[in-house]
């Protein structure tokens, strides 16, 4: 992924192959991202706004989660014993 100061979560959900729906749940449900909004907050999920330290954390999260069989409180443990969270 080109080096960039925020990518979309189009951008994001393409490049690593993870549902839309998916990086809103680990944002919204667990607290694992927090990332940026601009405009209006109940405009179209494009307007989130990820970091290059973002999608850092989504690729170890689903890496985690999805290969090493993690749950969500584990993957979150793991996250802040890796100083990522």
């Amino acid at each position: 992924m080109k080096s960039k100061l925020y990518y979309t979560i189009n951008e994001v959900a393409t490049k690593l192959d993870i549902p839309h729906s998916t990086i809103r749940h680990w944002e919204r449900e667990i607290g694992l991202l927090h990332s940026k909004r601009t405009g209006n907050i109940r405009s179209s999920t494009d307007d989130r706004r990820f970091t290059p330290s973002d999608v850092l954390r989504i690729r170890v999260i689903k890496a985690l989660i999805k290969k090493k069989l993690f749950t969500i409180p584990g993957a979150k443990k793991e996250l802040i014993e890796l100083d990522l969270l």
